[in-house]
């Protein structure tokens, strides 16, 4: 081969070189500007997902701050991540001030701290969320050192760490008007209370005056001997005695319990009895007890003697009101599957079918004004299901309305009174 062939064959060579080399170029160009266009889809996706995740934290934000419910999310380390308006509100402290700089159990330092506190690590512990407490209310402190009374709920987030979320409700309010509800309660049943005194001490006072006017007979017809005036002393010492006593069972109802204790039904009655006995001998209503069980019910005794007064009293106010000539009311207690049932039934005639779902609303009466408060039905109701975890329901039944009070084995005990 010539030296000139040898040059072409060179050249050759290298043209077929650089031809591999430009489609290689060509290709890695358009490797290159397809990865350009996927990178340019990926900033899009990502974009509207950074759009869609603002708008849901814009979203939840809105939710959390237009709540009026204060709300407080924290995570295991106990510090705090959510902070919204209303706990501004309620707390007094600022979300500056509160948020990555204060734990929860800041919050949740006050009068019961140590038991809280044994809440809070329980919940990031088993994950429960229930309080033991009842009614999960708990009383706080703010920043200037007035207290709130709230009700608390909590939440667990899935997601992994987890986020607590604490939602309190400020019911200091509701808290107040119940106070003042049952207070207008226990002067509405002082007022039935006095009338009651009336009719117990009627008879005892006409008795002592019958002894003083013998006694000027007695003595005007020269009968009056040391014998006949000791008899007639120890006879008015025992009816004054009498109405002493009266005095005491009255004062005793009026008493506040400081505490729970276990009671026996039996001796409820009988002190309700002797309350109200002369109220309804004097209506001719009669009043009858049966119980087939000799159960004690964990609670406050005096308020559980308010409840059956009020039913009875409002059983009593019905007959008057429909002028029943002979008025009956049968109270009968017996057990169910570990609960105690009493009933107290009555032949008034039964409750309208329009009005029967509100006699326990607040203020709700059917007397009038001047004759109810519309409280004592509401109040009863209140103090069964609230502070012995019971119930109280109302039915009509045979001749008249049957209220019937339920109290949960829980609350129930056959040992002895306390």
């Amino acid at each position: 081969m010539s030296d000139l062939e040898k040059q072409i064959a060179r050249l050759e060579a290298k043209n077929k070189v650089l031809q591999d080399a430009l489609k290689q170029n060509y290709h890695i160009q358009q490797d290159m500007e397809e990865a350009n266009r996927r990178l340019k889809e990926l900033q899009r996706q990502v974009g509207e997902k950074n759009a869609d995740i603002r708008r849901e934290r814009e979203y939840l934000r809105t939710i959390l701050e237009s709540t009026a419910s204060a709300i407080i999310a924290f995570d295991d380390t106990l510090k705090i991540h959510a902070y919204n308006r209303s706990a501004e509100h309620l707390f007094r402290y600022t979300e500056a001030e509160i948020l990555d700089e204060i734990d929860v159990e800041f919050l949740f330092d006050f009068c019961h701290f140590d038991k809280n506190r044994r809440t809070i690590r329980n919940l990031i512990d088993t994950g429960e969320t229930t309080f033991h407490d009842e009614n999960n209310e708990f009383e706080f402190r703010r920043k200037d050192g007035s207290s709130f009374i709230a009700r608390v709920t909590f939440g667990i987030s899935r997601e992994t760490p987890r986020t607590y979320v604490a939602s309190l409700e400020d019911i200091t309010r509701d808290i107040e008007q119940k106070y003042m509800l049952m207070q207008q309660s226990r002067l509405a049943a002082m007022g039935e209370m006095i009338g009651n005194i009336a009719h117990q001490w009627r008879q005892p006072l006409n008795i002592l005056a019958l002894q003083i006017q013998d006694l000027r007979d007695a003595f005007e017809f020269g009968e009056l001997n040391h014998d006949y005036l000791d008899e007639s002393v120890a006879t008015s010492m025992k009816v004054i005695e009498q109405m002493s006593d009266t005095i005491d069972d009255f004062k005793n109802f009026f008493k506040p319990n400081k505490s729970k204790t276990l009671f026996s039904l039996d001796n409820v009655m009988e002190d309700t009895l002797s309350l109200v006995d002369a109220s309804l001998k004097s209506g001719n209503i009669t009043l009858t007890y049966h119980s087939d069980h000799d159960a004690k019910i964990f609670g406050f005794k005096s308020e559980f003697s308010q409840v059956m007064i009020n039913i009875i009293k409002n059983a009593k106010d019905v007959m008057e009101e429909r002028l029943l000539a002979q008025g009956r009311i049968e109270v009968r207690s017996f057990l169910q599957e570990g609960d105690v049932i009493i009933e107290i039934e009555d032949n008034a005639g039964g409750i309208a079918p329009e009005v029967i779902g509100k006699v326990f609303d607040p203020y709700f009466t059917t007397k009038g004004d001047k004759n109810g408060t519309g409280i004592g039905l509401y109040m009863s109701k209140m103090i069964i299901e609230q502070n012995m975890k019971g119930s109280l329901t109302v039915q009509n039944r045979n001749e008249g309305a049957c209220f019937t009070i339920v109290v949960g084995r829980d609350n129930v005990s056959t040992g002895e009174e306390v």
